[in-house]
Protein backbone atom coordinates (compact mmCIF):
# COMPACT_ATOMS: atom_id res chain seq x y z
CA UNK A 1 0.00 0.00 0.00
CA UNK A 2 2.05 2.89 -1.53
CA UNK A 3 1.03 6.48 -0.28
CA UNK A 4 2.10 8.57 -3.64
CA UNK A 5 3.66 11.96 -2.61
CA UNK A 6 4.23 15.06 -5.16
CA UNK A 7 4.98 17.93 -2.93
CA UNK A 8 8.12 18.67 -4.06
CA UNK A 9 7.99 22.32 -2.08
CA UNK A 10 11.66 21.91 -1.18
CA UNK A 11 13.24 21.03 -4.22
CA UNK A 12 15.98 23.26 -5.58
CA UNK A 13 15.31 24.04 -9.28
CA UNK A 14 12.70 23.04 -12.02
CA UNK A 15 14.92 20.32 -13.35
CA UNK A 16 15.40 18.40 -9.97
CA UNK A 17 11.24 19.54 -9.49
CA UNK A 18 10.35 17.42 -12.85
CA UNK A 19 13.04 14.92 -12.43
CA UNK A 20 11.11 14.17 -8.73
CA UNK A 21 7.99 13.92 -10.23
CA UNK A 22 8.81 11.13 -12.63
CA UNK A 23 10.54 9.22 -9.54
CA UNK A 24 7.38 9.76 -7.61
CA UNK A 25 5.16 8.66 -10.50
CA UNK A 26 7.08 5.81 -11.70
CA UNK A 27 7.32 4.56 -8.02
CA UNK A 28 3.47 5.37 -7.81
CA UNK A 29 2.32 3.41 -10.93
CA UNK A 30 5.12 0.63 -10.48
CA UNK A 31 3.08 0.19 -6.96
CA UNK A 32 -0.25 -0.11 -8.71
CA UNK A 33 0.93 -2.40 -11.63
CA UNK A 34 2.92 -4.59 -9.02
CA UNK A 35 0.04 -4.92 -6.11
CA UNK A 36 -3.41 -3.68 -7.95
CA UNK A 37 -4.75 -1.45 -4.94
CA UNK A 38 -4.73 1.79 -4.06
CA UNK A 39 -3.41 4.29 -1.19
CA UNK A 40 -5.54 1.99 1.48
CA UNK A 41 -4.73 -1.49 0.53
CA UNK A 42 -8.10 -1.69 -1.30
CA UNK A 43 -8.51 -3.60 -4.84
CA UNK A 44 -8.17 -0.65 -7.68
CA UNK A 45 -7.58 -2.93 -10.55
CA UNK A 46 -9.45 -5.90 -12.40
CA UNK A 47 -8.53 -8.65 -11.30
CA UNK A 48 -9.07 -10.18 -14.91
CA UNK A 49 -6.30 -7.32 -16.74
CA UNK A 50 -3.63 -7.60 -13.68
CA UNK A 51 -1.72 -10.50 -15.66
CA UNK A 52 -1.53 -8.33 -18.92
CA UNK A 53 -1.16 -4.90 -17.03
CA UNK A 54 1.90 -6.10 -15.42
CA UNK A 55 3.86 -8.06 -18.52
CA UNK A 56 3.66 -5.03 -20.41
CA UNK A 57 4.69 -2.98 -17.53
CA UNK A 58 7.64 -5.26 -17.12
CA UNK A 59 8.06 -6.14 -21.21
CA UNK A 60 8.22 -9.91 -20.03
CA UNK A 61 9.67 -11.32 -23.11
CA UNK A 62 10.79 -8.12 -24.89
CA UNK A 63 13.83 -5.64 -25.24
CA UNK A 64 14.89 -4.58 -21.45
CA UNK A 65 14.75 -0.85 -23.09
CA UNK A 66 10.92 -1.65 -23.37
CA UNK A 67 10.27 -1.99 -19.50
CA UNK A 68 8.55 0.91 -17.68
CA UNK A 69 11.70 1.71 -15.81
CA UNK A 70 13.90 1.96 -18.37
CA UNK A 71 11.91 4.27 -20.27
CA UNK A 72 11.48 6.64 -17.07
CA UNK A 73 15.11 6.46 -16.85
CA UNK A 74 15.49 7.62 -20.79
CA UNK A 75 13.00 10.28 -20.25
CA UNK A 76 14.74 11.49 -16.97
CA UNK A 77 17.95 11.57 -18.97
CA UNK A 78 16.43 13.30 -21.91
CA UNK A 79 14.66 16.21 -19.22
CA UNK A 80 18.10 17.30 -18.16
CA UNK A 81 19.25 17.98 -21.97
CA UNK A 82 15.94 19.83 -22.38
CA UNK A 83 16.73 23.60 -23.04
CA UNK A 84 14.61 26.25 -20.70
CA UNK A 85 13.34 27.87 -23.16
CA UNK A 86 11.51 24.69 -24.36
CA UNK A 87 10.97 24.09 -20.65
CA UNK A 88 9.04 27.45 -20.22
CA UNK A 89 7.37 27.37 -23.87
CA UNK A 90 5.74 24.14 -22.32
CA UNK A 91 4.49 25.76 -18.65
CA UNK A 92 7.25 23.27 -16.59
CA UNK A 93 8.99 26.65 -14.56
CA UNK A 94 8.67 28.79 -12.44
CA UNK A 95 5.02 29.60 -10.34
CA UNK A 96 3.60 27.36 -13.68
CA UNK A 97 5.16 24.49 -12.19
CA UNK A 98 5.11 24.93 -8.77
CA UNK A 99 1.38 25.46 -9.31
CA UNK A 100 0.49 22.59 -10.91
CA UNK A 101 2.53 20.49 -8.60
CA UNK A 102 0.52 22.12 -6.00
CA UNK A 103 -2.76 20.80 -7.08
CA UNK A 104 -1.37 17.27 -7.72
CA UNK A 105 -0.20 17.11 -4.04
CA UNK A 106 -3.58 18.87 -2.22
CA UNK A 107 -5.32 15.88 -4.71
CA UNK A 108 -3.40 12.83 -4.04
CA UNK A 109 -3.58 14.03 -0.03
CA UNK A 110 -7.16 13.47 -0.64
CA UNK A 111 -6.47 9.88 -2.44
CA UNK A 112 -4.18 8.95 0.65
CA UNK A 113 -6.77 9.27 2.71
CA UNK A 114 -9.86 7.85 1.08
CA UNK A 115 -8.39 6.18 -1.70
CA UNK A 116 -10.70 4.15 -4.01
CA UNK A 117 -10.78 5.18 -7.80
CA UNK A 118 -12.48 8.21 -8.12
CA UNK A 119 -10.15 9.71 -6.58
CA UNK A 120 -7.07 7.80 -8.48
CA UNK A 121 -8.71 8.83 -11.68
CA UNK A 122 -8.95 12.30 -10.13
CA UNK A 123 -4.84 12.64 -9.65
CA UNK A 124 -4.20 10.26 -12.61
CA UNK A 125 -6.15 12.81 -14.97
CA UNK A 126 -4.08 15.80 -13.25
CA UNK A 127 -1.09 14.18 -13.66
CA UNK A 128 -1.64 13.24 -17.26
CA UNK A 129 -1.92 16.89 -17.71
CA UNK A 130 1.57 17.70 -16.74
CA UNK A 131 3.49 14.55 -18.15
CA UNK A 132 2.14 15.17 -21.64
CA UNK A 133 3.63 18.70 -21.67
CA UNK A 134 6.95 17.34 -20.34
CA UNK A 135 6.82 14.40 -22.85
CA UNK A 136 6.14 17.25 -25.43
CA UNK A 137 9.08 18.96 -24.14
CA UNK A 138 11.48 16.51 -23.75
CA UNK A 139 10.50 14.93 -27.24
CA UNK A 140 10.14 11.00 -25.77
CA UNK A 141 7.84 9.21 -23.70
CA UNK A 142 5.01 8.26 -25.41
CA UNK A 143 5.15 4.60 -24.38
CA UNK A 144 4.87 5.35 -20.92
CA UNK A 145 1.61 8.10 -21.52
CA UNK A 146 -0.03 5.02 -23.21
CA UNK A 147 0.79 2.62 -20.84
CA UNK A 148 -0.29 5.17 -17.91
CA UNK A 149 -3.81 5.36 -19.89
CA UNK A 150 -4.31 1.46 -20.14
CA UNK A 151 -3.39 1.45 -16.44
CA UNK A 152 -6.20 4.09 -15.87
CA UNK A 153 -8.50 1.62 -18.29
CA UNK A 154 -8.01 -1.51 -15.60
CA UNK A 155 -9.45 0.46 -12.95
CA UNK A 156 -12.50 -1.33 -11.10
CA UNK A 157 -15.09 1.43 -10.96
CA UNK A 158 -16.54 -0.30 -7.84
CA UNK A 159 -13.35 0.39 -5.89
Amino acid sequence: MYKPNFDFTDAGTDIERLDRFLVELENFLTDVVKTGEDSRGTKLILKRLMPAMQNAWNAVGESPANQATARFANLRNRLKDTSSQTREDHGLTGSSLKFKLDVISHWTGVYNLFGGSRWFEKIIDLIDTLFESLIDAVGAGGALAELKDFILGCVDERA
